[in-house]
């Protein structure tokens, strides 16, 4: 959370939604505040559920080059082993 950006009493805190509750509710913040939320980081899948998913994408008739780069692109897979997993049979 950062309150008076660029000013004099700039002051930005650090912590979870609850934390920053807890702080607050006994100093409420003034002056103009930014609340800045971080998202969650996709992990990839397991290998195992990767082989899975490109064999259920190639047998809709994908091409290798597209179950790669679905595999990338919606499983967050590195891309070597997106590649390899896209050209096994």
């Amino acid at each position: 959370m950062a309150r008076e950006l660029t000013k004099q009493f700039e002051e930005i805190r650090r912590g979870t939604v609850a934390q920053l509750s807890a702080y607050y509710e006994s100093s409420p913040p003034r002056g103009e505040v930014v609340i800045v939320l971080e998202g969650v980081t996709a992990q990839p899948l397991a290998e195992a559920e990767l082989r899975e998913h490109a064999r259920s994408l190639r047998a809709t008739g994908l091409t290798a080059r597209d179950v790669a780069a679905a595999l990338v692109r919606e499983d967050g897979a590195p891309r070597n082993l997106a590649y390899r997993l896209a050209h096994e049979e």
